[in-house]
């Protein structure tokens, strides 16, 4: 209830069924009494499902109210078993319709974005849609596009690529996806992304941890449309128990700076940096936060449950001949570094960076090696560009 004045009508009803059937209500006062608040706050209540639901639980609240006139008082109503029938069928009937209507509603909300209209929730960057490259970047498990977007720091330097930072449904504004809701469906929702909104134009893919696993598989879905694939701290294995992770490590660590942090951001900070010190602090909220305070819960449990690919893309045999660049963190306990080398075989022309002190983050605490790094690679994918196209 919006308006404190709605609320009128509905407590001058209550006081007025109270006063009329005191009187003769004797040692039932009290449970009349507790059964009409209870009346009045459900009535009150339904009027957020809109109008014809706020009519429904009138309709009910007066049906309930004619009984007590009946055992209570003197009152007569003609006919009152019918009008209490009556008003009692059409008050439920009103509150079921607008109840459906509701899930209804919910569910069309949680469609996959790309089933509607426009582009999905996330940001574009970079001059109009033409000949030039475009960089489709995808970010990882629990957070949202806003994560990579200080990448642009490299994407940037290299004006030819139009960038799209998307938020993958269940993250960010977009909407969650129908069960099961897991990764072979995130790889469709994207397939589907590009199909739509790239056409046919060829494209770089971008993706960190869980994002690079789906780069992975976006790749060998469409390998004549990449340009270049670049991975950062990718998920190579979905499974933990098939990676290999180094023990887990903090380099640095304030005390002082962890004691004053809330709670369940210092114990996200805590488990997914290695230097926990002020700088990393402020980059890992603005950027780290944001994304896992908005992150759809029911989503993620979906994802969780559903959480491979059948092959995973590692053990395929394919070849795929552009550049790609892997930046992995020494420290990262998460994906670690050694299983991004099995994919040499797959990417033959892959470079791998491995930085020091740094974690599954790698961007978040070492982001002018990582920016560096980007920058080599989107160099390497302008030049085999052009040598593509002089063939």
């Amino acid at each position: 209830m919006c308006r404190p004045w709605g609320l009128a009508p509905y407590v001058l009803a209550l006081a007025g069924l109270v006063v009329r059937c005191a009187p003769q209500a004797g040692q039932f006062l009290l449970p009349v009494l507790l059964y009409g608040i209870s009346l009045s706050t459900m009535a009150v209540l339904a009027t957020g499902l809109g109008p014809l639901a706020g009519a429904g639980a009138a309709s009910f609240l007066a049906s309930d109210a004619m009984i007590a006139f009946r055992s209570f008082t003197d009152l007569q109503i003609p006919v009152s078993g019918f009008w209490i029938i009556s008003t009692y069928v059409l008050g439920q009937s009103l509150l079921a319709w607008a109840v459906a209507r509701k899930v209804q509603e919910d569910n069309q909300a949680a469609e996959p974005l790309d089933s509607m209209p426009g582009r999905p929730p996330g940001a574009t960057c970079g001059q109009g849609a033409g000949q030039e490259p475009e960089v489709v970047i995808v970010h990882g498990n629990g957070l949202d596009h806003r994560n990579l977007l200080m990448l642009d720091q490299a994407f940037a330097a290299e004006p030819a690529f139009r960038r799209h930072y998307l938020d993958l449904p269940g993250y960010g504004a977009t909407p969650p996806l129908h069960s099961p809701g897991g990764l072979p469906e995130l790889a469709d929702w994207l397939e589907d992304w590009v199909h739509r909104h790239l056409r046919r134009r060829r494209f770089v893919a971008f993706g960190q941890s869980m994002g690079g696993l789906l780069c992975q598989e976006l790749a060998d879905r469409m390998p004549e449309r990449i340009l270049g694939l670049g991975l950062l701290a990718p998920v190579v294995f979905p499974r933990t128990e098939e990676r290999t992770l180094p023990p887990r490590t903090v380099l640095e660590e304030d005390p002082q700076l962890l004691a004053r942090l809330p709670l369940p951001a210092r114990e996200n900070f805590r488990t997914m940096t290695v230097l926990q010190n002020e700088a990393t602090w402020r980059r890992f909220a603005a950027q780290i936060l944001p994304g896992t305070e908005s992150a759809n819960l029911r989503a993620m449990a979906r994802l969780a449950k559903r959480y491979d690919l059948d092959p995973v893309p590692v053990r395929r045999m394919t070849q795929l001949r552009v550049p790609v660049v892997v930046i992995s963190g020494a420290q990262d306990h998460s994906v670690g570094s050694q299983d991004a080398r099995l994919l040499q075989r797959r990417y033959p022309m892959m470079s791998h960076h491995v930085i020091e002190r740094a974690g599954h983050n790698v961007h978040v605490e070492q982001p002018a090696a990582v920016v560096c790094a980007v920058r080599h690679w989107l160099g390497e994918v302008k030049r085999w560009q052009q040598q593509e196209g002089q063939r």
